[in-house]
Order: C-alpha cells, then sequence, then structure tokens
C-alpha cells in the first residue's frame, strides 16, 4: 500500500462531504474505499441508537451485514469493544479472537475471517459507534493501517452528521435518520431477492445497479422498489 494510493482513497471518500449526500450509498462507497486501501475482505459500520444498543448501519456484503447484526445482538465483539472503550482494538488471529471473545471469536472463524481490527466512531470526544474491518488471513494491522482505518471511520461520521455543530439530540436525531435509510435497503433487497430468485448478496447489486442506471440515490431507488411493490400488492 502506497501513501499516494491511501491518500486518494481517502480523498474520494471525503468528497461527498462537500455536496448534499446519502448517507447510505455515500457509507457503501467509503467501505468499498477502505476495503481497497487496506486490502480487506470486508467491513461494517454499527452506531448506537437513542437505548443506546449497537445497531448495524452499513455493510460491505450481505454476510458481513448478518456478522456484525450477531455481534450487535450478543454484545460482544470488536466494535463493541472500541465503541465502549472509546479506543481501537485488534485481533490477528483466530486464536486471538477466541480467547478475546467466547462466543464472537468462533462466529467470525465460521465466517471465513481470522484477523480482524475496530475502530470508533466519535465525535466530540465520545464514540457514536464503530467501524469493523475483517480479513480472511491472519495478519497484524500495522500502525500505518490503524491510522488510515481511523481516517476512514472519522469520515464515516461526518457522513452521517455532516459538518455542522450539532447538539447530542440533533446527533441521534442523524442517526435515527441514517438507520432509517439502512432499513430501507435492507427491506428492498428482500424485495428483490424474492422478486427475482436470487440471494441477498445478488440482490444488493442488482439494487445499486438499478440506482446507478436511474441516476439517483441508494435509498431513493430501495424506495421506488418498495413504492413499486406496494402498487403490485395493492390496498
Amino acid at each position: 500500500m502506497t501513501a499516494q494510493r491511501a491518500a486518494r482513497l481517502l480523498a474520494n471518500a471525503s468528497a461527498a462531504l462537500v455536496h448534499q449526500h446519502d448517507i447510505a450509498g455515500t457509507l457503501s462507497q467509503l467501505l468499498e474505499g477502505c476495503i481497497e486501501a487496506l486490502h480487506l475482505d470486508a467491513c461494517g459500520i454499527v452506531v448506537g441508537d437513542a437505548s443506546g444498543r449497537l445497531e448495524l448501519l452499513s455493510a460491505s456484503s450481505h454476510q458481513m451485514g448478518e456478522l456484525e447484526l450477531y455481534e450487535s445482538q450478543i454484545v460482544e465483539g470488536p466494535c463493541v469493544d472500541a465503541w465502549i472503550g472509546n479506543a481501537s482494538i485488534s485481533v490477528s488471529t483466530g486464536a486471538e479472537a477466541t480467547r478475546a471473545w467466547d462466543t464472537f471469536g468462533p462466529a467470525m472463524i465460521r465466517a471465513g475471517f481470522q484477523s480482524a481490527h475496530a475502530c470508533p466512531l466519535r465525535w466530540d470526544g465520545r464514540a457514536l459507534g464503530a467501524m469493523n474491518l475483517f480479513r480472511k488471513s491472519s495478519s497484524v494491522f500495522s500502525e500505518e493501517e490503524q491510522i488510515i482505518a481511523q481516517g476512514f471511520a472519522d469520515i464515516a461520521t461526518l457522513v452521517v452528521i455532516h459538518t455542522d455543530r450539532l447538539s447530542v439530540q440533533s446527533v441521534a436525531i442523524r442517526v435515527a435518520e441514517a438507520l432509517e435509510s439502512r432499513t430501507l435497503v435492507e427491506q428492498a433487497k428482500g424485495v428483490l431477492s424474492y422478486r427475482l430468485g436470487v440471494d441477498m448478496e445478488e440482490a444488493y447489486m442488482v439494487l445499486g445497479r438499478i440506482a446507478a442506471e436511474d441516476g439517483v440515490s441508494l435509498t431513493r431507488a430501495a424506495q421506488d422498489v418498495l413504492n413499486s411493490a406496494k402498487r403490485h400488492i395493492g390496498p
């Protein structure tokens, strides 16, 4: 990984902040850039909701989303530790993961991952959530890679809340809006999966193509899919 390449990908990820942006689509592109910059196999973002529970916000694949949801449900894993401790955490082997997390570690290995790094999404000194990075190989996340990962996590935070100086209540509203956007995308994936007879992974790719072909945001494309489904069902 070269510094020039990492800088280009971080710049691409941050470019959306100077424009009106669709949260779901921008976070999806950000995760793709993070995977390319750090040679990852998967990554995802979770945030704390108004009740203090972690919720999935975005994932690079359906499989990754399921692993993140499981982590949130059992309240154990790298993202949970990074969120609660407001600090990054890494494991470089499956054995380390199992020692660190009795339940999540084996689940992570079953999903095909051997190493992980999580860094907090910080705003005004507190952690709003965390970003999880996974590799299928056993590998140590270098200091340089951890710095770049935190850079992507910081941009993800700004994508959610933008650059305004917001109150705690306003931040909670922004987080809720981001989660609502993600819910629309998940529902649309389900509709496309059922209609086309494909798995959720392919359904997500189809949704992305619809958004690109129609020249609309990922969230707008998801809403259009749901609206179409409702019209076919009828009152």
